[in-house]
């Protein structure tokens, strides 16, 4: 797993040319262009849980309008060693059976996105995770 931490790391500070959440297919995918201009292809398959912040404590309820121009930075990207645990809790019942874990965090400027996935797959060769 370190190998692909390292290819990982080749990304940080990158420019997201396309980003794409596909919910029903369980799949996130990011394009990237690094500072280097090289292009770079990052898909997670076998998606099962995904959490977003939009920023950190309460500046996360301060929501920035994106006007076309602007760009975003896929900050960094780690692969978990310790697993971030998700577990709702609620009055309604049905609500606490839901629960995942998150093995990949994905910094996009000061939002935070948490994936549990299987599969990471780094211009197209796939690495399970």
């Amino acid at each position: 797993m370190h190998n692909v931490q390292g290819l990982l790391e080749s990304f940080f500070e990158s420019k997201v040319t396309q980003f794409e959440c596909d919910l029903f297919k369980n799949r996130v995918s990011i394009q990237c262009q690094t500072t280097e201009y090289s292009e770079h292809q990052i898909a997670l398959s076998d998606v099962s849980c995904l959490y977003f912040i939009n920023n950190d404590t309460d500046h996360r309820l301060n929501i920035l309008e994106f006007d076309d121009d602007d760009y975003v930075e896929l900050t960094s990207i780690y692969i978990l060693d310790d697993s971030v645990r998700f577990h709702l809790l609620s009055e309604e019942t049905w609500v606490n059976s839901y629960r995942g874990y998150g093995n990949i965090l994905i910094e996009l400027w000061s939002k935070i996105l948490i994936i549990e996935s299987k599969t990471i797959t780094i211009d197209g060769i796939d690495y399970r995770i």
